[in-house]
C-alpha cells in the first residue's frame, strides 16, 4: 500500500514535509469486537441452564403423575420421558459447545485487536513519517494474515464438528462433560 499517493498525504510528501500524525497509517480493529462476540457466546452457553430447568421440570411433573398411576400403565409410563430427556441433553451440550467456541473466537479477536493497538502505538511514536511507514510496512503482512484469527476459526470449527465429544465440552468452559443419555446433567 503506497500511502504517498493518498490524496490527504500526497501534498505533504510532495513538499517534503511530514503529514500530521492524524494522517499517519493505522491498522483497523476487527469488527465486531471480541467483547461483543464473547458476550454472544456466553449468552448462547447460558441457554443450557434454561434447557436444564425445562428438563428437570418435565421429569418432576412426570414423576408426580407416575406416582398416581398403578398397575400395568405404571410400567409403560416409566420410560415416557427418556426420549425427551435424551434430546434435551443433546441440545444442552450443543448450546454449551457452540457458546464456548464463539466465546473463544471472541477472545482471539480481542487479542488480535490488542496487537493492532500495539502496532498503532508504535506507528504514532515513530520519529517521523518515514519511520511510521516502515513500522506500518513491517506489520502489514502479519495484519493481513491474521494468523491468530485463522487459528481460532479452525479451533472453533473443530469444536462445533465434535460437539458430542466429552473432551470438547470440557474445553468449552465446563468442568464436567456434558450429559450423555445415561448420565443426567447437573449444573455446576
Amino acid at each position: 500500500m503506497n500511502l504517498a499517493v493518498d490524496p490527504d498525504v500526497a501534498p505533504y510528501v510532495a513538499q517534503g514535509v511530514d503529514p500530521p500524525r492524524s494522517l499517519w497509517p493505522q491498522f483497523a480493529h476487527r469488527k465486531p469486537g471480541g467483547e461483543a462476540i464473547s458476550a454472544h457466546g456466553a449468552q448462547l452457553a447460558g441457554c443450557a441452564d434454561g434447557i436444564d430447568e425445562v428438563n428437570q421440570s418435565a421429569e418432576s411433573l412426570h414423576a408426580r403423575a407416575r406416582s398416581q398411576v398403578h398397575g400395568d400403565p405404571a410400567h409403560a409410563m416409566a420410560a415416557a420421558t427418556h426420549d425427551v430427556t435424551r434430546r434435551a441433553d443433546l441440545l444442552q451440550r450443543r448450546a454449551v459447545v457452540a457458546g464456548g467456541a464463539i466465546t473463544e473466537f471472541g477472545q482471539a479477536v480481542s487479542k488480535f485487536n490488542q496487537l493492532v493497538d500495539g502496532w498503532n502505538a508504535q506507528i504514532q511514536c515513530a520519529a517521523d513519517y518515514q519511520a511510521a511507514m516502515a513500522i506500518y510496512q513491517e506489520h502489514l503482512p502479519t495484519y493481513r494474515r491474521a494468523d491468530i484469527l485463522h487459528e481460532a476459526e479452525h479451533a472453533a470449527m473443530g469444536r462445533l464438528a465434535n460437539w458430542d465429544d466429552d473432551a470438547t465440552s470440557r474445553t468449552c468452559g465446563r468442568q464436567e462433560p456434558c450429559p450423555s443419555p445415561s448420565r443426567p446433567y447437573s449444573p455446576a
